[in-house]
């Protein structure tokens, strides 16, 4: 069978040498992402291990919960470490959002029960992305936002571009590209002249643009020629809009000072539309915000660390956009 006997006892010989290094092989080390310190003080500010507090006494909030869960992700933390942080805010019906009693976060509490658009959008990225094991859930979900988009991508009950931009995130991460680029052309239109979008009210910003140029770059060249192309426009005015609105120091000002999120959404913006060295002074300048404790620190903090800052600003730190999380 395998020819001659001096054959077999190289293969014998070979077959030992191969068994005896794998046996002795060392194993390589993953190298935890950097900034563990910005990782653990996150992870510690969970309530219960299951949500980040909202801005009234015992109050939750959803939305930057399972954005946190994000930054965790990136910094090391999967789907076992992240535990019942995950398993709470992305499995568990009563929480996120139950269909027929209209209950949950992804619901708002009007006399309707409307969707919330913004959330059920960041539901599905979020969960997708993190790979939990909530089909059914999310099909739920899904189901429920889709009966809230028109055929020429209109989402009704959307308040801005935020909730825009994370609609056609949610859906692309549930791959639903079609129905996703439709919501992409339909934002397109809301674009405003200066090339940025609007987070509350009609007026460009920082952070909704850099959410939108990630939702712009994601499926960038899944439409028609005549679509993708006005997704490359789109993408360039947006990209002028954030290079006029830095401040000169490689950072984004608000009406109350540094805005370490608006600057960590701007930076997200341009790594994911392939501009990472753009994307590096940002880096820096928020890592010059990071206060002992791990967490950044924002104006009115006085040297502290500041949770909802850093629950968007670990991502951008370590050179990743929301992208970047997505395995498909």
């Amino acid at each position: 069978m395998f020819g001659t006997k001096s054959g077999l006892r190289k293969l014998v010989a070979i077959t030992s040498i191969t068994a005896t290094l794998s046996l002795v092989a060392p194993t390589a080390a993953v190298a935890a992402p950097p900034y563990q310190t910005t990782v653990s003080y996150l992870s510690g500010k969970f309530v219960s291990g299951k949500y980040l507090a909202g801005f009234s006494a015992g109050s939750k909030d959803f939305g930057m919960s399972i954005e946190a869960l994000l930054q965790l992700n990136a910094g090391g933390h999967d789907l076992a470490k992240l535990g019942s942080k995950a398993q709470y805010l992305l499995n568990t019906k009563s929480v996120v959002g139950d269909v027929v009693a209209r209950t949950g976060y992804v619901f708002n509490t009007d006399a309707n029960k409307t969707l919330n658009i913004g959330l059920a959008g960041k539901y599905l990225f979020v969960s997708r992305a993190l790979e939990v094991p909530a089909e059914y859930l999310q099909y739920q979900i899904f189901k429920e936002l889709k009966t809230r988009i028109a055929a020429d991508g209109t989402v009704y009950g959307a308040t801005n571009d935020f909730d825009y931009a994370w609609v056609a995130l949610g859906l692309n991460a549930y791959l639903e590209h079609t129905l996703a680029n439709k919501v992409i052309q339909k934002l397109i239109t809301r674009q405003n002249t200066d090339g940025g979008f609007s987070s509350y009210g009609t007026a460009s910003s920082a952070d909704a643009t850099g959410l939108a140029l990630q939702a712009l770059s994601l499926r960038r060249w899944f439409g028609n020629a005549t679509e993708d192309k006005a997704r490359s426009t789109a993408i360039g005015k947006a990209l002028s809009y954030v290079r006029k609105t830095d401040s000169g120091d490689s950072h984004i000002e608000s009406d109350y000072g540094y805005d370490v999120n608006g600057t960590a959404y701007v930076a997200m913006g341009l790594k994911a539309a392939g501009k990472l060295e753009e994307a590096k002074p940002y880096r820096i300048w928020l890592k010059s915000k990071l206060a002992s404790t791990g967490g950044f620190t924002v104006p009115w903090s006085s040297g502290s660390a500041d949770v909802m800052a850093t629950s968007q600003a670990y991502v951008p730190l370590i050179a990743k956009s929301y992208l970047d999380l997505l395995t498909d």
